[in-house]
């Protein structure tokens, strides 16, 4: 088993993915993540649906979750109502893992869902993401 972490404090979505990214991978040789959780500042909202699939193609992941918050843990750091991306992801072989679909009430704001469906053998799957304004 193999975990890696990063936090961004970019401001552009892009720049924030593309940095938690580059962060994570020299820490997980095998380059293969099973499980990838992603926690984001609502300043990221309505940019992060579209890039979410960059991160699971990136290290192959099979499962995706992930949310917002006013507060973003990664990389032993934390950052409140600021811009900020954290990425953990873990090696995981032999595990099987099951992703399941939360609705939030819409009373939370800025609250992003992630459903990632299983990998479909040859490290295709995909990630859907539903923001609640």
């Amino acid at each position: 088993m193999q975990f890696a972490s990063a936090l961004s404090r970019e401001v552009q979505t892009e720049a924030a993915v593309s940095a938690v990214l580059d962060q994570v991978a020299p820490q997980l040789p095998e380059q293969h993540a099973h499980l990838s959780f992603v926690f984001a500042s609502p300043h990221h909202l309505k940019a992060f649906p579209r890039l979410l699939h960059v991160m699971q193609e990136r290290f192959a992941t099979h499962t995706l979750i992930g949310c917002t918050g006013g507060g973003v843990i990664g990389d032993r750091r934390e950052v409140e109502n600021q811009p900020a991306l954290a990425l953990m992801v873990a090696h995981l072989p032999g595990v099987d893992i099951t992703s399941f679909h939360v609705e939030q009430p819409k009373q939370f704001d800025g609250v992003l869902t992630v459903n990632a469906a299983p990998c479909d053998g040859r490290g295709h799957s995909s990630a859907t993401a539903t923001g609640i304004p």
